[in-house]
């Protein structure tokens, strides 16, 4: 039994792990992002794109490149902080993938969906 829950943690830490740089493990963090920052995803956007948080000190909402990988401006955090804070308060889920939907909406449109 004890080699089972041993596993079990192991494999849920690399799918954390895998996670981080994506659109899902940048939203899991939000509260400990930099309120400052601009997130920036790869088109076409999904709960598993690669994301990073950028320092917008220009306030450019153009593309960036890292290593060759273009990033799409997506959201500040701030304003993902507040859409969060949003659909927690009734607009809609505010878990997981089915929140993703409702942010990527947001972020596509200036809007929730309907």
């Amino acid at each position: 039994m004890m080699v089972i829950a041993w596993l079990i943690r192991k494999v849920l830490r690399f799918f954390r792990r895998a996670e981080n740089g994506t659109l899902r493990g940048l939203v899991r963090k939000l509260d400990e992002l930099d309120k400052d920052g601009t997130i920036y995803v790869v088109e076409p956007w999904s709960p598993g794109s690669r994301a990073i948080v950028v320092t917008n000190q220009d306030g450019t909402t153009q593309p960036r490149t890292v290593d060759g990988v273009e990033y799409a401006y997506f959201l500040e955090v701030d304003l993902a902080c507040d859409t969060r804070d949003d659909v927690r308060a009734g607009r809609g889920p505010a878990r997981g993938d089915r929140f993703l939907a409702v942010l990527i909406y947001y972020a596509k449109n200036d809007a929730y969906p309907q």
